[in-house]
């Protein structure tokens, strides 16, 4: 199987016309020949406009574009999207990033040869323009390979690396969002949380040396209906959701070790319910203590590593021969 139908890029946008097209255009820069789609929640105007510009732009393209019921939830819409995936490895994709193929290329052959991992990341960059000035900062992301379920989460969530951007094994990918889907948070941050939670405790991930692309920060970046760390941390509903949240982790680890025992392949002794939604519990609140006290989080050296060499990347992009033409293309709008 080759890469190009091997992995398939699911593209979820909400009334952003303007970056539809965008990201379309850098597609076509990029010479993606992946399986792409379009996966719209958008009002009645806008799905108009970005099926318009998904047959005019999509002619050299392995694009698909869908429509959903607005009423649904990013992550609703995400799973239903999910499902309509074939290939054995899938990556989100934002209508605001620029993701390229030379870097999808390295992280299935990744998976190819670590049946081991569920997910891999690569060198990811955030870029913010500031007036004539650009605000640049890697996208950190490190290695999550302990044994069991629990370790990888108390270990992710300490040092926390967002994994909702990594290519996945479609099987686990879709099977940890069903299950995110069940948490029905009115928080995307938790969702976020949650989602790659239930992605640490199916099996180990693993970051990759290699560019994976950029996001750009800006200000529609955020979600209307976000809050911050801060304000989620005193709402009065905060322990109403993190034990909704906690008690769907709690039970998937749950079942898929009775699921093992079954197999033969788990502990012979089980695990309680009661002591998972308690370990699930500290995990959550130790990235809290992250999220709202950034010194705490642990720095490790590969990390470090990982800063320099992303801002080596895009102070040197202009003049580095070593990436091709397509890439400094869909780098244009921001240099």
């Amino acid at each position: 199987m080759t890469k190009d139908n091997s992995i398939t890029l699911l593209v979820p946008t909400y009334n952003r016309v303007h970056f539809v097209e965008r990201c379309l255009l850098h597609f076509n820069r990029d010479e993606c020949a992946y399986r792409i789609i379009i996966a719209d929640g958008s009002h009645d105007k806008e799905k108009k406009a970005n099926e318009a510009l998904t047959v005019e732009l999509g002619q050299n393209l392995n694009v698909e574009y869908h429509s959903f019921p607005t009423e649904l939830s990013f992550s609703e819409r995400c799973y239903e999207a999910l499902n309509l995936v074939k290939t054995p490895y899938s990556a989100m994709h934002a209508d605001d990033d620029f993701y390229f193929t030379d870097g999808y290329n390295e992280l299935a052959t990744a998976l190819e040869s670590r049946p081991d991992l569920i997910a891999v990341q690569g060198r990811i960059m955030i870029v913010r323009r500031e007036n004539e000035h650009f605000r640049v900062m890697p996208y950190l992301y490190q290695d999550v390979l302990q044994n069991t379920p629990v370790e990888r989460l108390m270990w992710h969530m300490r040092s926390y690396r967002p994994t909702f951007y990594s290519l996945h094994r479609t099987e686990t990918f879709t099977k940890a969002l069903k299950n995110a889907v069940a948490c029905k948070s009115f928080w995307p941050r938790m969702f976020e949380i949650s989602l790659s939670a239930l992605i640490a405790i199916q099996g180990r991930f693993a970051f990759v040396d290699t560019f994976q692309g950029i996001r750009e920060s800006h200000a529609e970046a955020l979600s209307k209906n976000d809050m911050n760390w801060n304000a989620i941390a005193v709402s009065p509903k905060f322990s109403e959701v993190l034990d909704l949240y906690a008690r769907v982790i709690a039970e998937e680890i749950y079942r898929n070790e009775q699921n093992a025992i079954i197999a033969g392949k788990g502990n012979s002794k089980g695990v309680s319910l009661q002591d998972l939604d308690n370990d699930v519990r500290k995990a959550f609140l130790a990235f809290l203590k992250i999220a709202l006290v950034p010194s705490s989080r642990p720095r490790v050296k590969e990390l470090t590593s990982q800063s320099w060499e992303t801002y080596d990347i895009f102070a040197k992009q202009k003049n580095l021969a070593q990436y091709s033409q397509k890439i400094r293309d869909s780098l244009k709008v921001f240099l």
